[in-house]
């Protein structure tokens, strides 16, 4: 905590004593958060001299009212003087202020004026006592956060807990804007849990996020946050393949000619008693055939050689292609923060936290 101390004196002439001049102070110390930000700081310090320069005022104003209804004395005619409250109290627990003044009248010849102690009244007494209470914030309990979350606990195919950042980051803003703490950020942002929210130095502001994410972290997450469908992805992403030689199956012609064992088997050329003419025409239509059958076998290997086109025969993804699904349905996720912050607005209001936390009042 932060301590916070301020007093104003004032000197105001006694009328009627020349030379003469009667003493007027007030005092107040409070306590303030150290997440308070310097500009939250500032408003305060200058709420409490406003406040201390307005119990000053209202003394002054106690004091003029009783001089003009009192008695000169024997004095040279010096009214009494109406002693000033001092107050030193913690921000936690407001209480009267104590006894005490420092009132004092000088003056010169007969008509010297002369000290008196005395308490505040009881006006000042509750004035300054509420302005204690004003300006010190009240005692917030923090609820005990139900709704957590990590991304561990979800595979792709499940959503791959892609909404936990999106939302940890909205939380995020909201701390530096609610709290006034610029750039504030969190240590982490995959798991939603106790720890995480201690970060958040303010226990109004901590409060206040655990009650709204309570309510609606899980039906946010649930019925406003659109997944895609991992099946439709997992389609659209075998462009990854196209390049892969392993995962293909190669689908080649068919050969529909005729075939090289249908050529008739050559003629025996060492066939006794035949003639050698008979000879040399076997053996030109041995080569005749030979010729043919490797025309046949050629077509059929060419036929058969061409790819008409390739099956995929992968029956498990392979690392690189679930790595290329995965980035394909994180640029597909939609955490949808539009409607997040429609249901923030909407809790502030039903909450009457609109301006939360609430500032200090500058009312003067």
């Amino acid at each position: 905590m932060v301590k916070l101390s301020g007093s104003i004196s004032r000197k105001v002439p006694i009328a009627g004593i020349e030379f003469s001049s009667q003493s007027y102070s007030a005092g107040l110390e409070v306590e303030v958060s150290d997440g308070e930000s310097p500009e939250a700081i500032k408003t305060r310090i200058r709420d409490l001299y406003a406040l201390l320069s307005s119990a000053i005022d209202e003394q002054i104003a106690v004091a003029g009212h009783r001089q003009a209804g009192a008695a000169p004395n024997g004095n040279g005619g010096a009214p009494t003087p109406v002693p000033q409250a001092v107050s030193r109290l913690p921000a936690a627990q407001p209480s009267p202020p104590p006894n005490g003044g420092n009132d004092s009248n000088n003056g010169n010849g007969g008509g010297g004026g002369k000290r008196l102690g005395g308490k505040a009244t009881q006006a000042q007494q509750r004035a300054v006592y509420a302005i204690c209470k004003s300006l010190s914030p009240p005692e917030v309990t923090v609820p005990k956060l139900e709704a957590t979350d990590n991304r561990d606990d979800y595979c792709t195919s499940e959503g791959d807990g892609l909404w936990i950042s999106p939302f940890i980051q909205f939380i995020e803003g909201k701390v530096a804007e609610r709290a006034h703490v610029p750039g504030f950020q969190f240590s982490q942002d995959e798991s939603l849990d106790e720890q995480l929210l201690a970060e958040i130095t303010s226990t109004h502001v901590r409060a206040l996020l655990v009650e709204f994410i309570n309510a609606h972290y899980r039906d946010w997450r649930d019925g406003d946050v659109e997944y895609p469908d991992y099946d439709d992805i997992r389609d659209d992403s075998r462009d990854y393949c196209s390049e892969c030689d392993s995962g293909w199956e190669e689908i080649h012609g068919e050969y529909d000619g005729p075939r090289a064992e249908q050529v008739p088997p050559d003629e025996n050329e060492e066939e006794a008693g035949i003639t050698e003419e008979e000879r040399q025409a076997r053996h030109l239509r041995n080569l005749e055939r030979r010729r043919e059958r490797t025309r046949r076998r050629e077509a059929q290997e060419e036929a058969e050689s061409e790819v008409v086109d390739r099956s995929f025969i992968c029956e498990d993804d392979c690392d690189g292609f679930c790595d290329y699904i995965n980035e394909h349905y994180r640029d597909a996720f939609d955490p949808n923060t539009a409607a997040l912050e429609r249901r923030w607005e909407k809790f502030l209001a039903d909450r009457g936290e609109k301006d939360f936390p609430p500032l200090i009042s500058t009312r003067r």
